[in-house]
């Protein structure tokens, strides 16, 4: 019998009456005590599962959100980093 419930930790989630946390899939990061993994906003990318944060991404790349890598710019256009 449980007689506690366990807080998730950064980078996971769980849904109500769950049994286990679940990593944050690529692309998506999390505070502790998480109920869903929020997406990495666009100009950030994060390429691992169950991390806490995301990055931004280099000169000349981009990415839209919920990306777990960046874009090269096509030719004619460009970006800057973070």
């Amino acid at each position: 019998l449980s007689t506690h419930c366990w807080n998730c930790s950064a980078g996971t989630f769980t849904e109500q009456g769950a049994s286990v946390c679940l990593n944050c899939s690529a692309g998506s990061y999390s505070a502790a005590i998480a109920e869903v993994c929020l997406d990495c906003a666009p100009g950030l990318f994060q390429p691992l599962e169950g991390k806490t944060t995301c990055s931004g991404c280099d000169t000349g790349t981009f990415s839209e959100g919920g990306a777990s890598f960046c874009r090269d710019c096509r030719p004619g256009n460009y970006s800057w980093g973070p």
